[in-house]
This record gives C-alpha cells, sequence and structure tokens, in this order.
C-alpha cells in the first residue's frame, strides 16, 4: 500500500469523522510542486471534508499521519460539508478556499470538487491581506533586522 492509500485509511479509520466526503493534499503536494514523499519538505496539509469531526481525537491522528509520510509536521484542515457548500456557492470566497480548490491532490472523494475550478471567485479582501500577512515571513526570515537596515 502506498503513502496516499496508507494516509487515507488512517483517516477513515480514526472514525474522527463522520461521513466523509472528500480527503486531499493541499500545499505544494496538493499543487503538484513535490511529492509527498520528497525529502525537501516538512509537512503535509492534509483537507477532509465532513459532516462532522471530533477535534480532541485529531493530535493521535496527526502523530499516525507523521509517522506515515515521515514528516514532521501534518495539518488536518476540516471542513463541514454543509458550509463548505454554502461558502462555495457565495459570490466571494476566502483565501484558503480558494488555494484548496485550485491546488488539492484528491485522495479520496464523492464529491467532484474540479468542478468549481471553472467558476470564477472573488476572494473577500480581508481573507486576502490575512494569507499576505502570515507569509510574509517566509520572504523576510531570510534577512536580518539591525538598527532599521536589513541584511541578506
Amino acid at each position: 500500500m502506498n503513502i496516499l492509500e496508507r494516509c487515507k485509511s488512517a483517516i477513515i479509520d480514526s472514525n474522527i469523522f463522520t461521513n466523509i466526503q472528500y480527503i486531499g493534499i493541499t500545499g505544494s503536494v496538493g499543487r503538484g510542486e513535490k511529492d509527498i514523499d520528497d525529502k525537501d519538505i516538512n509537512d503535509i496539509d492534509f483537507v477532509v471534508i465532513a459532516n462532522s469531526c471530533n477535534l480532541s481525537k485529531k493530535t493521535t491522528l496527526d502523530r499516525k499521519l507523521q509517522e506515515i509520510t515521515g514528516k514532521k509536521f501534518t495539518d488536518i484542515l476540516y471542513l463541514n460539508q454543509k458550509k463548505f457548500i454554502k461558502k462555495i456557492s457565495s459570490n466571494s470566497i476566502e483565501q484558503y478556499l480558494f488555494d484548496f480548490i485550485m491546488g488539492n491532490k484528491k485522495i479520496y472523494s464523492l464529491i467532484d470538487i474540479d468542478k468549481y475550478k471553472k467558476i470564477k471567485f472573488k476572494v473577500s479582501r480581508i481573507s486576502a491581506i490575512d494569507v499576505l500577512m502570515t507569509r510574509l515571513w517566509a520572504l523576510i526570515c531570510p534577512f536580518y533586522f539591525y538598527d532599521g537596515i536589513i541584511l541578506p
């Protein structure tokens, strides 16, 4: 059984989620920039769309996924199915949903996520600014600040 199949089984067998409709990966692996077994990535971002979730057991599942993938970190984004459909049907969506729709790798699916790629969404301004601010650290980290001056 390959890594993706083992991850799918771990998520389904965890019994954390009820009525799972979708399991996928976002981020660099979801966009196809990296493979799940690449050595130069340290985290994998999973997405699960389901009816409900027992978050108290999430840490145990994270550890299992870290063991399977060999990665230091895993993140599991839970999306409630009804709320997901409601949000995706609106005129304006949040940046994380746009990123998920445009760049995801399907592991298990009972719903067609790809059909949403054809829709032109407006990403809410507040959400886009939040994403920009949270991702700026990746651009700034390689530099040092000394007395108001940026040094490489």
